[in-house]
């Protein structure tokens, strides 16, 4: 039996009627199919994501130390007579101010009045600190692929 689009010779079917008994001079021939498979990588999405970034404000409040100084002004009083007046000097971690006043006698005589003392005292306390404080928030959305991936029909390849 000769198949009509190529000529070749092909084996009876047993369920084709048409089909005459081959003689045992004719050679039976038989087409020859080969398949390849080749494996490829295909890129295709299956979703998206979005991300957000939000920053937050809060108020916060802390208790905190502060350290601060204090200045102590003390006012000590001299009434010495002196021959001439003095700038302001230091002694110590104090600073000095003199105040001078002329009195009036049958001459003039300069008295050292009093001496004002200038000096900073450490002092620390406890406070209440308010504050707005910033922090970020970030936050994921993930969006499915919507249509799935559809399979490839047997004869059909698909390029990247």
């Amino acid at each position: 039996m000769t198949d009509q689009d190529t000529g070749a010779q092909r084996a009876p079917d047993s369920l084709d009627d048409r089909a005459p008994a081959t003689t045992g001079t004719d050679p039976l021939r038989l087409g020859i199919a080969e398949e390849h498979v080749e494996a490829r990588v295909v890129e295709r999405d299956q979703g998206k994501i979005v991300v957000h970034k939000v920053i937050e404000t809060a108020p916060v409040t802390a208790q905190v130390e502060l350290n601060h100084d204090d200045m102590v002004i003390d006012e000590i009083a001299m009434d010495e007579q002196v021959a001439e007046q003095r700038e302001p000097w230091y002694e110590g971690d104090s600073y000095l101010v003199p105040v001078y006043e002329e009195v009036l006698v049958s001459y003039t005589q300069l008295v050292l009045k009093k001496v004002i003392r200038i000096h900073n005292r450490r002092a620390k306390e406890q406070v209440n600190l308010s504050s707005t404080v910033r922090r970020e928030v970030v936050e994921i959305e993930e969006f499915s692929a919507v249509d799935p991936p559809t399979p490839l029909p047997d004869d059909v390849t698909r390029e990247p």
